[in-house]
Formats: C-alpha cells, sequence, structure tokens
C-alpha cells in the first residue's frame, strides 16, 4: 500500500511535500548534467579547427587572400582591414572563454543553494517527527513496504460452571446429592409462590431423572434447572445455592472412598435412656393391651400383628443393610426423644469425633416431613460425673439434619474426648400434620474425614447449629 494509506492524514501530506522538494532537487541535477554536457561540447568545437565558426566565414568570403607580410614590407589597405579582423576574432574568442567559466560557476552556486534551503526546509519537521515518535513509529515512517504482523486468536473463555454440571450429573455419587438437594428444597424452605411451584416440579424432575433409564428430555430439562439454580439461586435462599454447588463436587465414586474409608464403631442400644418407640394411633388402649397380650404369647401370628402397629426397635438404626422405604426406622412421637448408643459393655471407652446420619433419597422417601431435623449431642465421659442420674452430660453440639441435602449427612463434634456412649436428644417433627420423626441409621466414627454408610459418602455439614 502507498504511505499515504499506512499513516494518518497530517503525516501523508508531509510526506507529500517532502516527495516534491526531492523531485526539485532532482530537476537540478539533471539541469547540472546538461550544463556539463554543453561545456564539453563547446571544449570539442574550440580544439576542431575545421568547424565554422562566424569570423571565419566572414574570411572566407573576404575579397583579397590572407597572406603573411614581411616586417619591412609596406601593407595595401586590405591587409589593414584583415589585421583589424583577426584581432578582433582573438578578443571575441578571448571574451567567449571568460565568460564560459563564470555562467557554470554560477550555476553550480544556484544547485548548492537550492540543495541546502531545501535541506534546511526538511530539518525542522523530520527532527520534531524523529524527536517524540518511538521507535516504532520512527521506523513506520521509513519507505518501506508494510509489515505483515500475526495475530493469534485467545482462547475462548468457557465458564467452568457448565462443565462442572455436566460432570457431576454423569458421576453417581454426585448426582445422587444433587438430586437429593432439590427434592427436599421446598420441604425445608417452604413459603412463597416460587416455593409452592417447587412442591410439583423438583420432586418430580428428581424422581424421575433417579430412574435406571432416563429420556433425553429429562436429562436436558435436569441440566437445565441445575445450572440456572447453581448460576443464579433460581430465586432459593443463598444457602440453598452453597448446597447445590457443594453437591456438585462431591465424590464421583463412593465404592473406591468407602472401601478405603474408616471403619464405624461397635455400638449398641442404650435401652434405659432411650425413648420408646411410636405406635400407631389408629389403635386405642385397648387394642394396644390385647396386641400385647397376643406378643406375650410369642406365637408368631400373633407377634408379627403386633409389629404392625408399631415402630421398628431402636436397633434397626444400628443395622449394617441398606435403607428400605417402608417400616426400615426407628420412630419417635412427641418433643425431646432421645436415643442414646453406648460402646459394648466390656470394650473400652473411646474417642468419637463424628456422627453420620442417613435417611432414604428425599425423591423416593414417602413422608420427607418426619425427617430427624434438629438435634443435639451429650457424651458419656469416661469416669465423668452423672448429672440427674444420666451419664450422658457432656454437650458436644447442636446440630441439624436439613432436607435440601445429601441423604447421607455426617456432624462433626466440638470435642474429641473418650467416650462410653452418645445421647442424641430431637426436638420432635417440624413439619405441619407429623406427629412423629423416623430415624433410619446412626453411625459413630473416632476421626473426622470421610464416612460412609450404604453406599453414599457422607455430606458434612460445615457448622454446627447455634446454642
Amino acid at each position: 500500500l502507498p504511505i499515504s494509506h499506512q499513516l494518518p492524514l497530517g503525516v501523508a501530506s508531509s510526506s507529500l511535500s517532502r516527495f516534491t522538494l526531492a523531485m526539485e532537487a532532482t530537476d537540478a541535477l539533471a539541469e547540472l548534467r546538461q550544463v556539463r554536457e554543453t561545456k564539453s561540447v563547446d571544449a570539442a568545437v574550440e580544439d576542431e579547427p575545421s568547424v565554422p565558426t562566424p569570423l571565419r566565414a566572414r574570411r572566407s568570403v573576404s575579397p583579397a587572400p590572407v597572406t603573411p607580410h614581411s616586417g619591412s614590407a609596406p601593407r595595401s589597405g586590405h591587409g589593414r582591414v584583415a589585421a583589424e579582423q583577426d584581432q578582433a576574432e582573438q578578443a571575441a574568442a578571448a571574451d567567449d572563454k571568460a565568460e564560459r567559466p563564470s555562467t557554470v560557476k554560477s550555476q553550480r552556486l544556484r544547485l548548492l543553494s537550492g540543495l541546502a534551503m531545501l535541506a534546511f526546509a526538511l530539518a525542522p519537521k523530520l527532527w520534531s517527527k524523529f524527536a517524540h515518535a518511538g521507535p516504532a513509529e520512527a521506523e513506520a515512517s521509513l519507505p518501506s513496504s508494510p509489515p505483515v504482523f500475526t495475530v493469534e486468536p485467545e482462547p475462548e473463555a468457557v465458564s467452568p460452571l457448565p462443565g462442572l454440571v455436566a460432570k457431576a450429573l454423569d458421576c453417581p455419587g454426585a448426582r445422587a446429592d444433587v438430586l437429593d438437594v432439590l427434592a427436599g428444597a421446598p420441604y425445608e424452605f417452604s413459603g412463597g409462590e416460587l416455593q409452592g411451584q417447587a412442591f410439583y416440579r423438583l420432586p418430580r424432575l428428581a424422581a424421575a431423572a433417579a430412574k435406571v433409564e432416563t429420556s433425553a428430555s429429562v436429562e436436558e430439562e435436569l441440566r437445565k434447572a441445575v445450572l440456572q439454580m447453581a448460576a443464579t439461586g433460581g430465586g432459593w435462599p443463598p444457602i440453598f445455592r452453597e448446597r447445590l454447588l457443594s453437591a456438585l463436587e462431591a465424590p464421583c465414586e463412593a465404592e473406591i472412598i468407602c472401601a478405603a474409608a474408616q471403619q464405624p464403631l461397635t455400638l449398641e442400644v442404650d435401652e434405659k435412656f432411650t425413648s420408646p418407640r411410636a405406635v400407631a394411633r389408629s389403635s386405642g388402649f385397648v387394642h394396644q393391651a390385647l396386641l400385647t397380650l397376643g406378643e406375650m404369647t410369642r406365637i408368631p401370628v400373633l407377634r408379627a400383628r403386633a409389629e404392625l402397629y408399631r415402630s421398628q426397635p431402636a436397633s434397626v438404626v444400628l443395622s449394617p443393610s441398606a435403607v428400605k422405604q417402608e417400616r426400615d426406622c426407628f420412630a419417635l412421637r412427641g418433643n425431646h426423644t432421645s436415643l442414646a448408643l453406648r460402646l459394648p459393655q466390656n470394650s473400652a471407652s473411646g474417642v468419637v469425633q463424628q456422627l453420620v446420619i442417613e435417611q432414604p433419597s428425599r425423591w423416593a422417601a414417602l413422608r420427607p416431613g418426619t425427617l430427624p431435623r434438629r438435634f443435639a449431642v451429650y457424651g458419656a465421659v469416661a469416669e465423668g460425673k452423672v448429672v440427674g442420674g444420666s451419664p450422658y452430660s457432656e454437650h458436644l453440639g447442636s446440630f441439624e439434619y436439613v432436607p435440601a441435602g445429601a441423604a447421607v449427612q455426617a456432624f462433626e463434634l466440638s470435642q474429641a474426648l473418650p467416650l462410653k456412649g452418645v445421647r442424641l436428644v430431637f426436638e420432635g417433627p417440624e413439619e405441619a400434620g407429623e406427629s412423629y420423626i423416623c430415624v433410619y441409621r446412626v453411625k459413630a466414627f473416632e476421626e473426622k474425614g470421610y464416612a460412609c454408610s450404604g453406599e453414599r459418602v457422607a455430606a458434612v455439614v460445615p457448622k454446627p447449629v447455634a446454642n
């Protein structure tokens, strides 16, 4: 491209002016060459005797030939005229020779003066341009070919959230935690139009996505819903978004982690400090008395009938089997009920730093309102004092099992003490219309860190609830 297409308007105009002055200097040099050629031609003419000059032409037409005369012979009139003509010719040749050097010198002087004026005119502009311009601009002002620039495209900024969502939904462990958070959110954050609509949408979406084989439309709907709520919260409280992001980062393969994780402590139920199991309200006092008599007979049919109207015993919470949906929990009716678990009497005391509670998956729970929400933990310290007839006197923290969370949740105790046992005191049901809570599995661990129950890795609750 021309320089005027590469530079700004002011720079292009100054470049055009310098170009014009350079052309004038070129014309002056051409004129100097012409003068030199003329001088050489004139010198050749002087040296060539055969070249006719005006004075020689007059001689050729002279009426009398010019002959040399001796100094003693008198000259005629024609001789004198010829002598005068010779003298005039010699004088004219001398004047011509004297005028030519002066003409050449004057032309040279004019050429040098023009070049000096040109340099004087260009010097301020060039000095100011190179003095204020950087190296890159100075090089750009020189008449050179346009530079070729190679621009490497920047990598596209990809948000990590869509990739995190896609990875979590393809991972069995994280996917299960995400579905629990979605299905349990309406039961924890009830109230308002948004939460009211969520009762019909989120649990159904989680149940559809939990099937072994899901359609592409369900997967796409689940992905969009999780991405929207993880990015903006979807109108839910901020704590809901924090739990959802935490579920997205849950361990992928629970089987590998649980194989290397610590094993739970061996516990047994302390019946003396455990509340009685709940019975069906449809069964009155007389009916319960009859069922009790039938159970005392130890007849299998009568014992099985009595169990239909009662909860499972407290020992079910220590079962190593997987959680079932029906009749697989220890039900407690009323407020401030308790579950006491102790180390075997023939064993020494042990340090307990973490408890794990496992409930059914939210999307599969028959009655999510019966979750054991708020509870406190008390420890029976080895060689500790008994307060009010109970050895469980050391307060180890107050906690909450949250519905909008993983089905398996871990709770870290406030103190690491050698204990003989722990006692969980539940505040009672919080869901309207529910009169009991249902506890499925409870485990105790000596250390903090990864802990498992069933085939799930426990999600650690970050902080205990304030006392």
